[in-house]
């Protein structure tokens, strides 16, 4: 088979595995119990979480230790506007969306000249002083106590629970997360924010404004968590400091690093691996999580750079070199 062939065949393999997992994913719901929907729908917000950091920390080379926190950000400005000020949801979903982009690109303004451990820094204490503030306006955010959000109800007639529901909601908002950072990726603003990350300097010259496009990284992110803070809310129905803690951001790192840096089916990947891992290691032990963590850290550092996700690049490769 030719080189043109080989192309030809995987895209039209790649083309057809997305409808396909989409397919897959909208008849799961129906075929499993209800604990085991609301699995899978964190899943689908740690996925949207992790797309930001797909286009933040993948393709514009920086790190935020935030990500929980624009997911709570997130997460309380729907709250808020919901129970608050009695908005309906879609209402409180693109306030919260739109809120979290202004605060993406402003943390992305303060952090564009910023690089490695500085910007780190700036996006720890972020994360660090979220609860403190949370709590400091019991009155608007319920304090220490959180707030409950009233779960979202089936319309009389349809032919679902409420906990198929929810997951289609969250699956709705991953798909839409998914699609926008493909986009982005493969278009113009993905070629900047690689040029970005690899030459600085070449960008510059090349008429890219670097610190703007570092921004624009950080808004996207923020936009996406707020998104995933919307599913969250859906999903959870509960709001509290304490969901959104910095071991979340955390392990939204290491998902990306193990499902892969640069490939957004490697952040589903890492969603997969931040979700489940801790839920089946418990069974075992309450640190067991860490220690598998930081072994499966090692492991895809060590042996596959690319993550998860460039397993089966790695396999074509192999096949080209070795054809039977």
């Amino acid at each position: 088979m030719t080189t043109s062939s080989q192309r030809k065949s995987r895209r039209g393999l790649s083309r057809f595995v997305g409808p396909a997992l989409v397919a897959v994913a909208l008849v799961t719901p129906f075929l499993v119990p209800p604990y085991r929907n609301y699995d899978f729908s964190i899943m689908f917000v740690y996925g949207a979480a992790i797309l930001g950091l797909t286009l933040l920390t993948g393709a514009s080379g920086q790190v935020s230790l935030a990500q929980g926190t624009f997911i709570g950000m997130g997460a309380y400005t729907t709250a808020i506007a919901v129970v608050k000020l009695g908005a309906p949801l879609w209402v409180g979903a693109l306030v919260a969306v739109a809120s979290t982009t202004v605060i993406g690109f402003a943390v992305g303004l303060l952090a564009s000249r910023l690089n490695g451990l500085y910007l780190a820094l700036l996006t720890l204490a972020l994360a660090i002083v979220f609860a403190p503030v949370v709590k400091r306006f019991p009155e608007e955010t319920g304090g220490a106590s959180g707030l409950l959000i009233p779960p979202a109800r089936v319309p009389e007639g349809w032919p679902l629970a409420d906990d198929q529901l929810h997951y289609l909601i969250a699956l709705a908002m991953l798909v839409l997360a998914w699609s926008l950072t493909r986009g982005i990726l493969t278009g113009r603003p993905g070629r900047a924010l690689y040029a970005c990350q690899d030459n600085p300097l070449a960008a510059a010259a090349m008429g890219v404004n670097v610190p703007l496009t570092r921004a624009v990284a950080f808004a996207w992110s923020g936009a996406l968590a707020g998104l995933a803070g919307v599913a969250y809310v859906v999903v959870v129905g509960f709001v509290s400091p304490e969901s959104f803690p910095l071991l979340l951001s955390v392990a939204f790192l290491t998902g990306l690093v193990v499902g892969g840096t640069h490939s957004p089916w490697g952040a589903l990947l890492g969603a997969a691996y931040v979700q489940f891992v801790p839920l089946y290691t418990g069974r075992i032990s309450d640190s067991m999580a860490g220690v598998v963590y930081g072994i499966s850290l090692v492991v895809v550092l060590l042996l596959l750079p690319g993550g998860l996700a460039s397993v089966a690049k790695r396999l074509r490769r192999r096949r080209a070199r070795n054809p039977a």
